[in-house]
């Protein structure tokens, strides 16, 4: 098992600052060696109380050769490691399309992060080993997320006050 860093997945990296509206956090992976079970790729940080709306995952060639492809992945977190996709598989010798947890309500939709998560990492992990592994190709990732309301605000009416 062998953990990697996507664009945005680095140690050191910066977690996005708090701001107000919908925001989309893209991150890729360049592969450089062939996927293992349970190999990790930290693709990006949320900030504290980002509320997940969708998150997405593609590859642009197959990360798997193999005529029957066994390759499955899961997008998730440190308390959950398929909080948001769960064991979503490559088809055959074909790149991953965009897959989308918009619709999984089972999983993480509308998951708000929490401060002390380790920095919110969003984290890919390899569920089912390739049959024939990859060692070139692009793994893809983006998170959709909003950021949870903190107020009251100076002039809003306090829930208590209702």
């Amino acid at each position: 098992m062998t953990a990697y860093y996507g664009t945005l997945g680095q140690p050191n990296s910066a977690v996005l600052q708090n701001h107000a509206g919908n925001m989309t956090v893209v991150s890729t992976f360049a592969l450089t060696a062939a996927f293992a079970i349970g190999d990790t790729i930290t693709m990006c940080f949320l900030p504290d109380n980002a509320v997940v709306t969708n998150v997405k995952i593609a590859t642009d060639t197959a990360l798997d050769t193999n005529a029957a492809s066994t390759i499955a992945y899961d997008v998730g977190d440190a308390g959950s490691a398929n909080r948001f996709i769960a064991a979503v598989a490559q088809g055959n010798n074909i790149p991953l399309p965009i897959t989308s947890s918009l619709f999984s309500a089972t999983l993480g939709y509308q998951y708000t992060t929490s401060a002390g998560e380790t920095k919110n990492a969003i984290i890919v992990t390899i569920h089912t080993a390739p049959a024939t592994g990859a060692t070139t190709g692009t793994l893809r990732l983006a998170v959709d997320y909003s950021m949870q309301a903190l107020g009251p605000y100076p002039g809003s009416v306090a829930q208590t006050d209702i």
